[in-house]
């Protein structure tokens, strides 16, 4: 199928679309064969709960669809994309492990997302976070936050098609639908300029092209850009495709060219918005790499070489609440950390509660070195005891009352 996308237009008219600069040459952030193996045999995930008690994010509805990690060589932060919290908000938590003034940490903050309804897969590049949205029959958007001060994002960008037609677009001859956004990746391609791949349906690929940009009177940043490209993986590449569930994706720079790294789950049905994954002894979450080849990156139709296969090995389960995995979405991306790639899901947000404190909390899971990111943050495990022990302390005490009733 050839891909033809529809010349942006303002108020009407049709415009020439802006010539596109060249870009520059950037240090790649890892080896393309480094890469490759960790996809292959990505090392086994290790548990993290991360509790709150003070942000009350968890309604009835709603699900975690992204996470990603911030990390500045001494301190790290984490962000989660929470989809329908709370009562049809998108909202981010966000777990910071600095120090500040008072020599406490500050645990865990929630944001909400201006007309973020379902905000996907998230991602984050350098001190910059991208968080794509869905808005109900409107095109999708993307978000740019900037992360400089990570428990408090501002947004400095955003790309959307709703009112002046130059935000995210499908090709006439395509069914994709313009309203999906399901995740986001980002990387540097140049100087000030960045690379931004928008997943949808599981097959989609929308290639963005931004700039950064700095007022000089005020000194505001700013980010703005295009569509560039359009690309169906399963027409490209109908073999290396994955199957299954697609919901996420990250880019990575490697000395060869960019990646796309794609989280997939081996989906037993689908109804809707629900996945049911296959049960099987082995792994079904699925990691699938393919080269953007270089100086295709900003064509209407970017070259895409598959490059590797790999299933991600399951942590062991540690409670009655971890059977619940994999959640409803494999919220996942994969980064480069002390020049290591490394991998984070989020397994799945929930609540929990002893006998006088109840508490939340974000369940995680990485290959990262723990030491490294330091993510122990958060109420101490002390305090909380676990659905088990506290569903235990609750029958105990409701039978001492029955027996007090009888006697």
């Amino acid at each position: 199928m050839t891909a033809t996308l529809r010349p942006p237009t303002t108020n009407g008219s049709a415009p020439e679309a802006p010539a596109v600069p060249d870009v520059g040459t950037v240090r790649p952030e890892i080896d393309e064969a480094t890469l490759d193996a960790f996809i292959q045999r990505p090392p086994k995930l290790q548990l993290h709960r991360m509790w709150f008690s003070e942000v009350k994010a968890r309604w009835w509805t709603g699900h975690v669809q992204g996470v990603a990690a911030h990390h500045d060589g001494l301190s790290t932060t984490l962000y989660a994309s929470l989809s329908d919290f709370p009562r049809g908000w998108g909202a981010a938590l966000i777990n910071d492990n600095r120090t500040y003034a008072d020599g406490e940490p500050v645990w865990m903050e929630a944001m909400a997302f201006p007309q973020g309804r379902h905000p996907g897969g998230i991602t984050v590049c350098e001190d910059y976070l991208a968080v794509p949205i869905e808005m109900g029959d409107r095109p999708g958007r993307v978000y740019i936050y900037a992360i400089d001060e990570p428990l408090y994002p501002r947004q400095v960008g955003h790309v959307e098609g709703w009112i002046d037609g130059c935000g995210l677009n499908t090709p006439d001859d395509c069914p994709a639908r313009n309203e999906k956004a399901s995740a986001v990746g980002m990387t540097r391609i140049g100087d000030n300029e960045f690379l931004v791949v928008v997943l949808s349906q599981n097959r989609y690929l929308r290639f963005l092209h931004l700039k950064r940009t700095v007022d000089p009177v005020r000194g505001v940043e700013r980010f703005q850009g295009r569509q560039t490209g359009f690309v169906d993986g399963k027409d490209v590449h109908p073999d290396g495709w994955p199957d299954g569930f697609t919901d996420n994706l990250s880019l990575v720079r490697t000395d060869r060219g960019v990646h796309v790294v794609l989280f997939s789950i081996e989906q037993w049905f689908s109804i809707g918005p629900l996945v049911v994954p296959k049960i099987r002894r082995s792994s079904i979450h699925r990691l699938t790499s393919f080269r953007v080849e270089p100086g295709t990156e900003l064509d209407a139709t970017p070259t895409l070489t598959h490059r590797a296969n790999g299933f991600v090995e399951l942590p062991d389960r540690q409670g009655p609440t971890d059977w619940l995995r994999p959640g409803f979405r494999w919220g996942a991306s994969l980064g480069v950390y002390g020049g290591r790639p490394g991998l984070i899901t989020a397994e799945y947000f929930g609540s929990e509660r002893s006998a006088s404190h109840p508490a939340q909390y974000l369940q995680v899971a990485a290959n990262i070195d723990a030491d490294l990111l330091n993510w122990n943050v958060g109420v101490g495990d002390e305090l909380i005891h676990g659905v088990a022990r506290a569903t235990r302390r609750r029958i105990a005490k409701r039978l001492r009352w029955i027996r007090e009733l009888m006697t």
